[in-house]
């Protein structure tokens, strides 16, 4: 890793960040690296900052930092969505009047503490978080899918969150809450402005998957490639139908709007090595919404496929049961049944069977992409020809393989749309 000592410029940005955190103790250095793992940061740069102190008893702060891309087209877009503008104003502002909240029951126990990262300064081109992997989180691999275990667990910090945000709604009034918090309900990923910069990330997977069932079809896949040419290009727009607040049988919460493999982090149990403990970071694309979509996005692209098809009511249910326990702890109750919530889910799935693509193919294709955001050129064209590229080479290796996996997740959201819940 790349490390330099700060100049005076940073010096002075990280001693009053440190300050503004009630620090008061003097500052010795300031130590900037670039991380070993780039990671999956499309939408900004990280570099992990250390802070020393004088008095050497005192334990460095670990800082891992995201500020703006260097692509200064790509940083553009990604400020008119406004991604660092929302994280910040999420841990600013939303983040401090949702513990307020909580704290003031008494069946709260300190749970958004550990769901979510401590962030020592945020600011529109700027969010220095603790870092975490000191503490021994860690992202676990993409490609490999999350198992049962580690899914309940993610569904269960999401019914934390999601439960939190829906008491504290009907605490203040929906009114109140939406005009308080209003970037909440500004532009989003998911919405028809983020074409040029969100759309290419739903409508590639779409156009490549057409490309590997029509030339290496498998046993029954003419149905898959009879579905997917139907949402040729236009499967953004239809996913930011979904996102369409009038369409819900539920009513809305704080959703993470991108809640897969790369946006959790676990630490691991010593003695088995099992992840567990998991943390939901990168919260720049947070969006006002129906609980489904969180679970319907993160169920369909890191869990298992098996994982889905055999167990996404029970996971539904588990989330459920523990969304009604959360909002009884703070004073209030959950106004909607499971039946909503589960019809929510299967009309909404769309979306989540369009990201799944990249479990059954994509994800390698990503693999050569490279640090776009951080490169020169127009991005997203970059992203496009990069993947149309990486498709064409892995098409002899493994595009029957590919094919197999894209028709048998097709075959599990026809399941789950149809609301059957397969036995093992």
């Amino acid at each position: 890793a790349k490390m330099s000592t700060a100049d005076d410029t940073v010096f002075k940005q990280y001693s009053e960040i440190i300050k503004s955190n009630g620090i008061k103790d003097v500052i010795k250095d300031v130590i900037v690296k670039s991380p070993e793992h780039t990671g999956d940061q499309f939408a900004s740069q990280c570099k992990l900052v250390t802070v020393t102190f004088v008095d050497d008893s005192i334990p460095p702060i670990e800082l891992f930092v995201k500020i703006t891309v260097n692509n200064p087209q790509y940083a553009s877009q990604i400020k008119e969505l406004m991604m660092f503008e929302k994280e910040a104003r999420f841990f600013n502002l939303l983040l401090p009047d949702l513990k307020e909240f909580a704290k003031s029951k008494p069946g709260y126990d300190g749970y958004l503490d550990r769901i979510l990262p401590k962030c020592y300064f945020a600011s529109d081109n700027l969010v220095a978080f603790e870092n975490v992997t000191e503490k021994g989180y860690s992202i676990l691999n993409k490609k490999v899918p999350h198992t049962l275990n580690v899914v309940t667990q993610v569904v269960k910090n999401l019914a934390h969150f999601h439960g939190t945000v829906l008491a504290y709604i009907q605490h203040i009034g929906r009114e109140a809450f939406e005009k308080k918090y209003d970037f909440i309900t500004a532009v989003s990923v998911w919405s028809e402005e983020a074409t040029i910069a969100n759309g290419p990330w739903v409508n590639v997977p779409i156009a490549g998957a057409i490309k590997i069932l029509t030339e290496k079809p498998t046993p029954g896949s003419e149905k898959a490639l009879e579905f997917l040419l139907k949402y040729e290009n236009i499967g953004f727009a239809e996913t930011c139908k979904l996102f369409n607040r009038d369409n819900q049988r539920c009513p809305n919460v704080i959703n993470h709007g991108d809640l897969w493999n790369g946006n959790v982090m676990f630490q691991h149990n010593p003695e088995n090595q099992r992840p567990e403990n998991s943390m939901i970071i990168d919260l720049q694309t947070v969006i006002l919404g129906t609980p489904a979509l969180d679970l319907q996005h993160y169920l369909f692209v890191a869990a298992e496929p098996k994982v889905i098809h055999s167990n996404w009511k029970k996971l539904l249910k588990i989330y459920y049961d523990d969304l009604c326990e959360i909002n009884e702890n703070l004073g209030q109750r959950v106004n909607f049944s499971f039946d909503d919530l589960e019809n929510d889910f299967r009309s909404k799935c769309l979306g989540g069977f369009f990201m799944s693509l990249y479990n059954a193919y994509a994800f390698d294709a990503l693999d050569d992409v490279g640090d776009m955001a951080n490169s020169e050129g127009d991005a997203m064209y970059n992203f496009v020809s990069q993947m149309n590229f990486s498709l064409s080479k892995l098409m002899e290796p493994k595009g029957k393989q590919f094919s197999e996996q894209i028709f048998k997740i097709f075959n599990i959201f026809q399941d789950v749309r149809a609301g059957i819940e397969v036995t093992e």
